[in-house]
C-alpha cells in the first residue's frame, strides 16, 4: 500500500507492552523497524523481541540523565535507570539509536552535562534537542525556558557542537534550532508531508503526523487506498506549522537542499543506502 523504507511505530503509552507488539515483527521484515519508546517499561524480553527483526532501531524519549531533567516525564529513579540501561545495552549492540530531547526550563541549563554523560556512556547515539511545542490545551509558559535561558543556551550551542559533534545532529540543524528558539516560531519551510505517512490507532491516514488531524482516508474502510499517492508537497499548509519544530526537521532540511548527502547520512535511523537513495528521489521530485 505504500513505498516506504522505515516502519516507525509508537503508541499512546509504551508500545512494547501491547500484546500484538511481537506479532508486528514478522510483517515488516523487509523494512527498517524504528520503535519509539521512553524505555521505562523495557526488560530483557522487550529487547529480545526487537532483536528478532533483521533491521531494528530505537528512538528514545529522554530529556536528560537526571531525575530533575526529566521532571515533566515524571520518571522515578528506577525508571530512569532502566532507560539509561537500555541505551547503554543497545549502543553496545550497535543498534541505530536516536534520542528525542525536549528542551524546557528544567533541563536546558544542564544540556551540556547531558551531552558529556551520553558521550561517555552511549557514544553511538544521536541526540535531537527541540523546543517545547505549544498546544492550546497546555500552559506553555509552565514548561518553556525563559528568555535568559534561551540566550544562554544558544550562545553555547556552537561550542557544544564542536565538542560533541559525534552525538549531535548536523550543525545546520542546531543553527535552525537556535533561530527557532530565539524567534519562537518558524521562519523556514517544512517538507515533512513529502516524506512521512502518518497512520493513527483507528487506521486513519494523516496529512502530517505532527500537524492537525487532517484525515486523508482510512486503511480499513478503503482497501484500494494507495498511501504513496497521498503524500503532499505543500509547504507548511496549516497555521499550526509556525509553532512546530521536532526531530523530523533534519530530513525536512535535506529535502529543502539545506543539508548535503553527507550530512543526512550521519543520522542513525536513515544511515542505510537504500533509505538514502529513496530520500534523494523524494528530493528530486519535490523540486520538480
Amino acid at each position: 500500500i505504500a513505498d516506504y523504507d522505515i516502519f516507525k511505530i509508537s503508541g499512546y503509552g509504551e508500545i512494547t507492552l501491547a500484546p500484538a507488539f511481537s506479532e508486528i515483527i514478522p510483517l515488516i521484515l523487509d523494512k527498517r523497524l524504528l520503535v519509539i519508546t521512553n524505555g521505562t517499561k523495557w526488560n530483557d524480553s522487550s529487547l529480545e523481541t526487537l532483536l528478532k527483526h533483521p533491521d531494528p532501531s530505537l528512538c528514545v524519549s529522554l530529556d536528560g540523565h537526571t531525575i530533575e531533567m526529566n521532571q515533566y516525564r515524571r520518571f522515578t529513579t528506577r525508571q530512569l535507570e532502566r532507560t539509561l540501561s537500555l541505551l547503554k545495552t543497545s549502543d553496545q549492540l550497535k543498534l541505530p539509536i536516536e534520542i528525542n530531547c525536549v528542551l524546557h526550563k528544567r533541563n536546558i541549563d544542564s544540556f551540556e552535562e547531558y551531552l558529556s554523560f551520553a558521550a561517555q556512556n552511549f557514544g553511538g547515539v544521536m541526540i535531537f534537542p527541540f523546543p517545547v511545542r505549544y498546544f492550546p490545551f497546555m500552559k506553555y509558559d509552565d514548561y518553556a525556558p525563559s528568555t535568559d535561558q534561551v540566550k544562554n543556551f544558544t550562545s553555547k550551542l556552537s561550542k557544544m557542537y564542536n565538542t560533541y559533534s559525534q552525538i549531535l545532529p548536523p550543525e545546520q540543524y542546531l543553527d535552525r534550532l537556535s533561530i527557532f528558539l530565539s524567534k519562537g516560531k518558524r521562519s523556514f519551510v517544512c517538507t515533512v508531508p513529502t516524506f512521512v505517512i502518518g497512520v493513527n490507532g483507528t487506521m486513519d491516514v494523516l496529512g502530517c503526523p505532527c500537524g492537525p488531524q487532517e484525515h486523508l482516508g482510512n486503511i480499513k474502510s478503503d482497501k484500494s487506498l494507495v498511501l504513496s499517492n497521498l503524500v503532499k508537497s505543500e509547504r507548511g499548509r496549516w497555521p499550526e506549522c509556525a509553532n512546530c519544530f521536532n526531530h523530523y526537521e533534519v530530513i525536512s532540511m535535506y529535502i529543502d537542499n539545506k543539508l548535503s548527502d553527507e550530512d543526512i547520512a550521519k543520522v542513525p535511523s536513515i544511515r542505510k543506502q537504500s533509505i538514502l537513495n529513496h530520500l534523494q528521489e523524494i528530493k528530486i521530485r519535490y523540486h520538480g
